[in-house]
């Protein structure tokens, strides 16, 4: 039985550039071979890109208890794309795995966008209301959304201050 330890199912990357895992068997595996499919789309062809139907099964390389592929240097990925990678090990007997492992997971190297909508001007005395918006591309999602506010008199200082700082910070809040 092959198993895939990177990617990790459901994780977001921002670079990944290989796959790997391993397999046992009760006796030994002698190969273990990979597809990787483009959700929606086709699978993957070494030194050739996505244009191959699916599943489309290569050989992965290091040895079959500790496997790797770096898709010799060049990763495929397109950001805002999910990806499964499936991997299958066949034992010296010729028996083959019937269920496959696999991990789906998306590669996002776009960047969020954060616009402030209050306070309108660079600089406020009023700071009643603080808003605005933030969107990542789709798959992509947002972890979190933070702010800092710097107070501009003495003793400037930036609110709620970075850890080990001093002054009264605000609560947090999250979005």
């Amino acid at each position: 039985t092959s198993n895939i330890s990177v990617p990790v199912s459901g994780a977001f990357y921002t670079s990944l550039n290989g796959v790997n895992g391993g397999s046992n068997d009760n006796i030994t595996v002698s190969t273990v071979v990979l597809s990787v499919r483009q959700v929606g789309g086709n699978c993957y062809t070494p030194g050739v890109g996505f244009g191959a139907a699916c599943p489309n099964w290569f050989g992965a390389k290091g040895t079959t208890t500790a496997w790797t592929y770096d898709f010799e240097g060049s990763p495929p990925w397109v950001t805002n794309t999910q990806y499964v990678v499936s991997s299958s090990g066949t034992d010296v007997a010729n028996n083959v795995q019937v269920m496959l492992s696999s991990s789906a997971f998306t590669f996002d190297s776009s960047t969020p966008t954060v616009v402030i909508l209050k306070p309108v001007v660079g600089r406020s005395k009023d700071l009643a209301t603080l808003s605005g918006t933030a969107l990542d591309t789709a798959p992509g999602a947002l972890k979190r959304v933070e702010m800092r506010v710097k107070r501009l008199t003495s003793p400037v200082l930036y609110v709620p201050p970075p850890p080990g700082g001093r002054g009264s910070p605000w609560p947090r809040r999250s979005c």
